[in-house]
This record gives C-alpha cells, sequence and structure tokens, in this order.
C-alpha cells in the first residue's frame, strides 16, 4: 500500500537512451514496469522464489508477459528447453515436442499478436508459438535472433531463412497474422 512500487498505477519517466551517460535525467534502469503511450505502468508483481529452484541449463533469456486476461507469464530459456515458472507449482517444462537443438544462443521471447500469443526464439530452432500450456513451431516464419510485435505484425531481426542469414535484416509477417510471412 501506499507508495510500494507494486501499488503505483502509472508514473511519467523520462527515458532517453541515445543522451550521453553523463545526464542525470536518463533512466538507466528500470525493473518491473511496461512502456505505454503516456508514461511506464507496473508490469507484473514481485516473485517469490522458492529454495532449491533451478531452470534445465544456464538461462539465455527470459521474459515475463501479461496476458489478456491480466495474468503474468514468466518465461525461461535454456539450451535444450522453454520452461515456465508456474506460482501453484514451480518451474514447467513448456518446450515443443521433441526439444530444441542445444545451442548457446539466447532466446527472445515477445508478445504475439493475440494477447493469448507468446512468440519465442533463438536463431538456432524454428521460432516458436504458444497460445496456451507449449509451444509449437511457427509455420512459415524466418529463424531470428529477435522478434517483436509492432503495428500488428511479428517483425522478425537479423533472421535467416532457407538456409540464408541475413545479418542486419528485417521481415514482418503480413498484419494482423502470426503464420503469413511474404
Amino acid at each position: 500500500p501506499g507508495n510500494s512500487p507494486r501499488h503505483l498505477r502509472q508514473m511519467s519517466l523520462d527515458f532517453r537512451p541515445d543522451k550521453a551517460a553523463l545526464n542525470p535525467r536518463n533512466l538507466f534502469r528500470c525493473v518491473g514496469f511496461t512502456p505505454v503511450d503516456n508514461g511506464y505502468a507496473v508490469s507484473y508483481p514481485a516473485y517469490s522464489w522458492a529454495d532449491g529452484l533451478t531452470l534445465a541449463g544456464d538461462c539465455l533469456g527470459a521474459k515475463a508477459i501479461k496476458t489478456e486476461s491480466g495474468s503474468v507469464r514468466l518465461f525461461f530459456g535454456s539450451a535444450a528447453k522453454i520452461e515456465e515458472y508456474v506460482l501453484a507449482t514451480g518451474l514447467v517444462d513448456r518446450s515443443k515436442a521433441g526439444g530444441y537443438a542445444t545451442s548457446t544462443n539466447r532466446w527472445c521471447f515477445s508478445q504475439g499478436l493475440a494477447a493469448s500469443e507468446v512468440i519465442a526464439t533463438n536463431y538456432a530452432d524454428e521460432m516458436q508459438i504458444s497460445t496456451g500450456t507449449g509451444f509449437s513451431n511457427l509455420a512459415n516464419a524466418p529463424k531470428a535472433k529477435i522478434v517483436v510485435a509492432q503495428s500488428n505484425a511479428l517483425v522478425a531481426l537479423n533472421y535467416s531463412s532457407g538456409g540464408v542469414a541475413v545479418a542486419n535484416g528485417v521481415w514482418a509477417s503480413d498484419r494482423g497474422s502470426s503464420t503469413t510471412w511474404a
């Protein structure tokens, strides 16, 4: 209650990553906040970690994603698995059937086009989608190092398609479709 960060509804912060490091008005670290149209809002409640909770391997990427119901899903990617932290049970394996190539590539997670979609990519494996509990291959999507949802499309950055790597490439899905990549 009161001034605790967990209870802040929204606050305006001056986020200017292009400014010089010596400018004291810049926001250098922001944990637990999500950018909104006119500032920042608290994005998820604090999690209390159980003793002995360990991932399947080194964490190669993590993301908290808010669903349409307002709940938060917390994902972790390791070399061979995608796991979700579920408050009642701990870590749950959400990997696609057959798992993933053992890779040291970082996982990138993003909200999908629909509020129920979570997208994951690590460049070594097919791009992944989850609309419920588990992940599966996202049909027709390129392999990518980074994926974001922007302007009602998924945008893949530093992608590879058909074995051809495009290091600084940008490829977007059709607007409104996670599975159409023309």
